[in-house]
């Protein structure tokens, strides 16, 4: 399996948010621990001997997230103005 920086897993009850690998270690960045949001992150396991599910919609773990964590999706939190220039360049306003 290949990892992808930055990414949440799932890994025995718990979702971690991929760093490196180290001497064949998953090494997280950021972790949810039993429902529990801890952000230290650490290393989870011998990735040969463990089974890593990559998390593709993270709203299985925005209940677990402080709102000011990078990856809390929040309705107010949401700037389209960045797409104005985008916008005006292809000629829509």
């Amino acid at each position: 399996m290949e990892f992808i920086v930055g990414r949440w897993y799932k890994y025995s009850g718990c979702y971690i948010k991929f760093k490196e690998l180290k001497h064949n270690i998953f090494v997280a960045s950021d972790d949810i621990f039993y429902n529990k949001y801890d952000g230290r992150g650490g290393c989870y396991g011998c990735i040969d001997e463990n089974i890593y599910e990559l998390l593709t919609d993270l709203s299985e773990i925005q209940q677990y997230l402080p709102p000011n964590h990078p990856d809390f999706l929040s309705h107010e939190k949401e700037n389209y103005k960045y797409l104005i220039p985008i916008l005006k360049s292809h000629g829509i306003q």
